[in-house]
């Protein structure tokens, strides 16, 4: 028999990555801003506003198919100089060097860590999720980092975080 959550010893503490210990929207933002900046095709057909709204849009807050995504990219920007690969490439490397860890997160885990609770990060999404980790400070925080698509979960699927 299965005790009640209420009844059972907390023995860790588990968070997902985007939005919980790292502000994605501000990170996929300095990513759309380094877009704009470094292709002047851009900068030639629309402002660094308009570029970063539709980008945002686009996005849909990281639930957008990214394949998807990156098609529109080069249909509206089509001379950017980039493939469908490249800018996977771009985006990925992008995404993981702009991270920027939520307020006072890494503090509040260092907390735990004087504590003694052990806590650890469970996150939906790509291995390019253990390189934001390691940009934001977390790497060495938690006790471990589950991918989910690492252990056959894809993003959206929320059965990484039941299991």
């Amino acid at each position: 028999m299965v005790k009640p959550i209420s009844t059972m010893p907390i023995n860790a503490i588990l968070f997902d990555l985007d939005n919980t210990l790292v502000d994605r929207e501000a990170t996929f933002t300095k990513t759309a801003e380094a877009f704009y900046l470094e292709h002047p095709s851009v900068a030639a057909t629309a402002s660094l506003d308009r570029v970063v709204e539709l980008l945002l849009l686009w996005d849909e807050d990281g639930y957008s198919d990214k394949k998807e995504m990156f098609t529109r990219w080069l249909a509206e920007w089509p001379d950017c100089g980039k493939t469908s690969e490249t800018l996977t490439t771009w985006y990925r490397s992008t995404m993981a060097s702009m991270t920027t860890p939520a307020s006072q997160t890494n503090a509040f885990l260092d907390g735990l860590i004087d504590k003694g609770i052990p806590s650890g990060i469970v996150t939906n999404g790509s291995s390019n999720q253990r390189s934001k980790c390691k940009v934001a400070g977390l790497d060495f925080r938690a006790e471990f980092i589950i991918v989910s698509q690492e252990v056959g979960y894809k993003k959206p699927d929320t059965r990484i975080f039941e299991d």
